[in-house]
């Protein structure tokens, strides 16, 4: 004999059901799945910084497809630890990701909230920011459409300057999309987009600079049930007009292809290099191509045109702007592209 449920324990199914397919379509950040805690580490793969461009990729159910990005080789480890720096006392952790930027900061049931930061400038050390007051970072329970504004307010000390710099302006924390993440070969398929907009200014004036502004728009991908960390980070930095990007990927991606058809070879000499390096490049085409230099955490140094003549080509190119480490320069012929590797002492 077929059983049939009471109305009100079906309504209760159904009930029971959607709420399981929204929490599905919706993701939600807590302190459980997202706040990371010493001992936590992901290593991140440095991906091309001319990533695309999903700015106006927004809303409910939106696909970001990043399926074609490559990676320079390279990778940078985000390691929690707790936190020892005698310029923050009332921090317990440091969430530092390599030779980029070290945070200090601390958990609560609701939020995470930071007391200043170490930031990385190539060419200039490191930058030191106390704040004032604490920055909050993240609120919880955090989802689509969930957003808040905290005021920025603190100093800045650099190498180069003997006093701190005043540094002041808001930080704004957006959820704008949830969906589907294309990265490399893998689908994940419950993201949760989240949109970090920080406008603010640096009073250099003692210095003599005046007043700096810095605007940077940073993306987290998150799937909470994959990762505590983001899934994939795209950042931009415009600092007083001069604007540089950053890529990073959870997982392994295609590394940058290699096309003999364009070029039948390319040096860099001398390598290690000084004030100059020499790109002996030899070309099956004249035509234009484009040189792009790139350091270790994918922060483009330099773009420029330049014009190949069919078999060797030499190009020289000055240093001395750069600080020492590792770089990459990049030649790109219509679709076709080339990678190596330079150090610079």
């Amino acid at each position: 004999m077929k059983q049939h449920l009471p109305f009100n324990k079906v309504l209760t199914i159904m009930f029971a059901s959607a709420l399981s397919v929204s929490a599905y379509a919706q993701p939600t950040l807590n302190a459980g799945n997202n706040a990371t805690v010493a001992g936590d580490s992901q290593t991140y793969y440095i991906a091309d910084s001319n990533a695309v461009d999903y700015s106006s990729t927004v809303g409910a159910g939106v696909t970001w497809d990043y399926s074609a990005l490559w990676m320079y080789g390279q990778t940078a480890d985000n390691d929690v630890t707790t936190s020892t720096n005698s310029d923050f006392p009332s921090s317990a952790i440091e969430d530092d990701l390599e030779n980029s930027l070290a945070i200090y900061r601390n958990n609560h049931a609701d939020s995470i909230v930071a007391q200043g930061y170490v930031l990385t400038i190539p060419g200039m050390g490191n930058a030191t920011v106390t704040l004032n007051d604490e920055l909050r970072l993240m609120e919880y329970p955090f989802t689509y459409g969930d957003s808040f504004t905290d005021d920025l307010d603190g100093n800045a000390s650099v190498g180069i300057s003997p006093f701190p710099i005043p540094y002041s302006g808001t930080v704004n924390l957006e959820a704008d999309g949830h969906g589907t993440l294309e990265l490399g070969g893998t689908t994940f398929s419950n993201v949760l987009r989240v949109k970090l907009s920080e406008a603010s200014v640096a009073d250099a004036s003692a210095m003599g600079a005046g007043m700096i502004p810095i605007n940077r728009t940073q993306y987290f991908y998150y799937e909470p049930n994959t990762s505590k960390f983001p899934i994939f980070m795209h950042v931009t930095m415009d600092i007083n007009g001069t604007v540089s990007s950053a890529a990073y990927s959870s997982i392994v991606l295609p590394l940058n292809s290699i096309e003999e058809s364009s070029f039948s070879s390319v040096k860099l000499s001398p390598n290690p290099a000084h004030n100059v390096v020499n790109v002996n490049l030899s070309s099956v085409s004249a035509g234009m191509a484009q040189m792009t230099v790139v350091n270790s955490i994918g922060k483009v140094i330099s773009t420029e045109n330049i014009q190949l003549n069919k078999g060797n080509n030499l190009i020289t190119r000055d240093l001395t702007e750069l600080s020492s480490g590792i770089y990459f320069v990049k030649i790109t012929k219509g679709t076709q592209n080339i990678t190596k590797k330079l150090m610079v002492k």
